[in-house]
């Protein structure tokens, strides 16, 4: 019996693969339109989420090329890939500390989508406060996508459904169990 990692190739997987690179596109928008006023909308917390997602992003996004790459070398060359634990045969995006650390950034997302909200708020209202009221648009966009990150960013709840779906099915379980079968 041959063992290869779980790349599991289903619609639930690159739903999750457009969700990461949405929420790098998303990001970096965040981060052009908070600049405008320096990141002061959001008392500097967009542009610093904006630099904790793209480390995520980029760090997940490539740990998931690598794990569709062994996959894909596993099954062509026949090769068994057997990993000391049962849970690094999970795809990096499903292993634990990624979807906690996915949970955290959603809610420092929160955080910045309502900090943001409610100081618009307050200064669209009306009163002399020393900035250019024109550019109050620029921060109503920010808000729309920063709103858009929020929904993209719990994407850790697919990727723990995927996970259990994964582990629920006995997968994990087999593998490990079939590792020392021939």
């Amino acid at each position: 019996m041959t063992i290869a990692p779980i790349y599991a190739n289903s619609p639930r997987m690159r739903a999750i693969q457009i969700l990461l690179w949405t929420s790098l596109g998303v990001s970096l928008i965040i981060f052009a339109l908070s600049i405008v006023f320096l990141g002061a909308f959001s008392i500097f917390i967009a542009p610093c989420s904006v630099a904790v997602t793209l480390a995520y992003l980029v760090t997940l996004l490539a740990l998931s090329t690598r794990d569709r790459r062994r996959s894909r070398a596993a099954r062509i060359n026949n090769v068994p890939l057997v990993p000391l634990k049962g849970s690094a045969l999970l795809p990096s995006v499903c292993r634990m500390p990624s979807i906690v650390f996915g949970i955290l950034l959603a809610v420092l997302w929160v955080v910045s989508f309502s900090l943001t909200a409610w100081i618009t708020s307050v200064f669209s209202n009306g009163g002399d406060w020393g900035i250019n009221t024109h550019l109050l648009p620029v921060t109503y966009v920010d808000i729309v996508f920063q709103g858009i990150q929020v929904s993209v960013v719990t994407l850790s709840a697919l990727c723990l459904k995927e996970r259990a779906v994964l582990e629920g099915k006995g997968i994990l379980g087999q593998l490990v169990d079939g590792a020392g079968k021939a």
